[in-house]
C-alpha cells in the first residue's frame, strides 16, 4: 500500500511514506456521497507537492462495494477518478 489513509467525520489525514506526502484535510460534507477537502495542514517531505493550505478538493463517491468504493475529485478544473480500499469501518 503506498497511501494509508484516515477518515473520521470531519477530517482526512493521508500519508505515504514512499513518497514522502502526509496531509491533513478539513471535510465538509455535501450529501452522503459527496464532500469538499479543505488542507489544513501539510508536513510532507517531498518538494513535488502541489497542493497549497487553504486548497479545496470536491470528492464525490459514486459506488461503494463491500470492501472499496469508487471516487471522483475535482480540483482547479482537473479530474481524477480512483478507488480506495475500505479497511476498517469503525
Amino acid at each position: 500500500m503506498d497511501t494509508v489513509i484516515v477518515r473520521t467525520k470531519t477530517h482526512q489525514t493521508e500519508v505515504s511514506e514512499k513518497n514522502g506526502i502526509n496531509f491533513t484535510w478539513r471535510l465538509n460534507w455535501l450529501n452522503d456521497c459527496e464532500y469538499n477537502m479543505i488542507l489544513e495542514k501539510d508536513i510532507s517531505t517531498t518538494p513535488l507537492v502541489v497542493f497549497k493550505i487553504g486548497d479545496t478538493i470536491r470528492v464525490k463517491i459514486s459506488k461503494i462495494y463491500k470492501d472499496k468504493y469508487d471516487w471522483e475529485a475535482s480540483f482547479k478544473g482537473h479530474t481524477l477518478h480512483g478507488f480506495n480500499y475500505i479497511l476498517d469501518t469503525k
